[in-house]
């Protein structure tokens, strides 16, 4: 798993299984991944290199919905 970060977005992104992650560190994690009246909470992550890793197909649909 190599985590790469672009000059564009200094969010680290990695590519596992053939699904792209984002890595949030505990303060900077979305408002999204608690429980929310209006949107879709994020229920599935994984925690690995200090980073708890979401999908980036979980992050658009929680904000779509």
């Amino acid at each position: 798993m190599t985590i790469k970060v672009t000059k564009y977005s200094k969010r680290p992104r990695v590519k596992f299984n053939h699904q792209r992650f984002i890595g949030f560190r505990v303060g900077e994690m979305p408002p999204n991944f608690a429980i929310h009246k209006k949107r879709k909470p994020i229920t599935e992550w994984f925690n690995a290199k200090g980073y708890t890793w979401i999908s980036e197909f979980d992050l658009t649909n929680s904000i779509a919905k």
